[in-house]
């Protein structure tokens, strides 16, 4: 067992790895352009936030000029207005603000991992964890379509996470890091429905740690906004029929074989960057 990265070490070997990741999404940017679902998704957040503020409620969304079902991600559309009124067509300057949020977010995962006790070999290797799974968010951050929804997404949800762990701390009043870490849940669940698994995510953390018991409070803050927001999501939302799964050959094999090649790189990627587990 190695010894622990000591404070510089860590810190060069944070910022080298943050620094080549966003040094290469920044060159790619020059090859990527609005595409299909971009204009939608844009297109959308304008009619949203001036001429129809009542879809953001009700997770549709236009397509050929007619109102369908979508999902629940009002945020996500707000996020395309927004972003399109201060960037307009520059195209790398979206891909920069995505950047920018995958990288903080990277950031307060690695501090969140510090709070639980977690060590800084420990919290580099999940910064090179994100990068050895470029070959599946890539598109979050070079596609508006998608990164308008992730990329914020992400980043609220790590920092709920760092907030959390800040409320698990030994003499600290856990209220108002509580309180912050539910408020950027919550957002976070504006942009997507796929945020409600950081609750067991943060279950799992603290039962492996054996302090799920102790911090229960804390979790069943986040619990109850899961809970409400699944309510809400499957009572007043309709759910979009293009998207039930189809359980198919073609559509489990072809997942399958596709994860098994992305790990096999992600393995990789791993092997190469030689960082210490612990």
């Amino acid at each position: 067992m190695q010894n622990d990265l000591n404070g510089k070490k860590f810190q060069s070997i944070t910022a080298s790895i943050l620094i080549l990741y966003a040094a290469l999404f920044a060159v790619l940017s020059n090859w990527s352009y609005f595409r299909h679902d971009d204009w939608l998704l844009i297109g959308n957040g304008i009619i949203a936030a001036t001429k129809n503020p009542s879809m953001l409620l009700k997770g549709s969304l236009y397509t050929l000029g007619v109102e369908t079902a979508w999902f629940f991600r009002p945020l996500s559309l707000l996020m395309a207005y927004s972003q399109f009124f201060l960037f307009g067509y520059h195209y790398s300057y979206w891909v920069f603000s995505y950047i920018l949020m995958l990288v903080l977010a990277v950031i307060f995962g690695q501090k969140a991992i510090l709070n639980l006790g977690g060590t800084s070999s420990q919290s580099c290797l999940f910064a090179v964890l994100v990068c050895a799974s470029l070959q599946w968010h890539i598109g979050s951050v070079l596609w508006v379509g998608e990164g308008a929804m992730n990329c914020p997404q992400v980043l609220l949800l790590m920092l709920a996470f760092y907030f959390f762990s800040l409320s698990l701390k030994e003499k600290t009043r856990f209220l108002f890091p509580l309180t912050v870490a539910c408020f950027f849940f919550t957002l976070s669940l504006g942009f997507k429905e796929s945020s409600i698994f950081l609750l067991p995510l943060l279950a799992a953390i603290l039962w492996h740690q054996k302090k799920l018991q102790k911090h229960w409070k804390q979790t069943s803050f986040l619990g109850a906004i899961t809970f409400f927001y699944l309510i809400f999501r499957f009572t007043f939302i309709k759910m979009n029929e293009g998207y039930y799964p189809a359980l198919t050959t073609e559509g489990i094999v072809k997942p399958a074989a596709t994860l098994f090649i992305s790990l096999s790189f992600s393995i990789l990627i791993l092997w190469i960057s030689n960082v210490s587990l612990l």
